[in-house]
């Protein structure tokens, strides 16, 4: 049997030529991405309620929430952590699925979440249901301030949001995201004496700010 190739040159080349048109064949065929496409399985659903203990968070939000997941079969688990004012359910839907099957069960959950919060008692919060990005950044860009002075940070801000639009209307785009952005806040410190000789009271002035546009 080893002398075999020796013996039949032509069946020799015929093994070459089977494995080689075999390899170039697998090579064109095989899938390459520098960061593969990976379905996002995992989330959580949050959920707060201020002032509540734990006691009362399990009771009324974490126990009607995790029994809604978990009547869905394509789920894999579901892990509930309770806190003081919090519940988080993290989510683990079933590896078998297929990309399309898990978009699907996305629908679903969020149908039993939303049914869950019908019975969540007063001043519960919407249940903010994330599910989790998989894969890499392609590119990351940051913008710094090389000016004098501190940075404004309210135009630094709006560049940022400027700069996320343009990438995101570029073809191929899947996902931005911004970190670091810091937030505008609007101070209003009142002249008591002012407002007195106004006839005006300070809950007055509050309500005509709560009142106004918020430009």
């Amino acid at each position: 049997m080893l002398s075999l190739f020796y013996r039949l040159p032509r069946l020799t080349a015929l093994a070459i030529l089977v494995v080689l048109f075999g390899g170039l064949g697998a090579l064109l065929s095989l899938g390459r991405q520098e960061d593969p496409t990976l379905i996002e399985r995992f989330g959580l659903v949050v959920v707060t309620l201020p002032g509540a203990d734990v006691e009362r968070m399990e009771a009324l939000i974490a126990q009607p929430l995790e029994a809604a997941l978990m009547a869905l079969p394509e789920m894999k688990q579901v892990e509930t952590s309770v806190r003081n004012g919090v519940v988080q359910v993290s989510i683990n839907v079933r590896d078998d699925l297929s990309e399309a099957e898990v978009d699907d069960a996305w629908t679903l959950i969020r149908q039993q979440v939303a049914q869950a919060q019908q019975s969540f008692p007063a001043g519960a919060s919407t249940p903010d249901i994330r599910r989790f990005y998989v894969g890499a950044s392609t590119m990351i860009v940051s913008l710094t301030w090389a000016g004098e002075g501190d940075p404004p940070l309210a135009i630094m801000r709006r560049l940022g949001l400027d700069l996320e639009t343009a990438f995101r209307r570029l073809d191929g785009t899947e996902l931005t995201e911004t970190f670091g952005m810091p937030t505008e806040e609007v101070r209003v410190t009142v002249n008591g004496d002012m407002l007195a000789a106004a006839g005006v009271s300070v809950a007055d002035a509050a309500r005509a700010i709560n009142a106004a546009d918020t430009k």
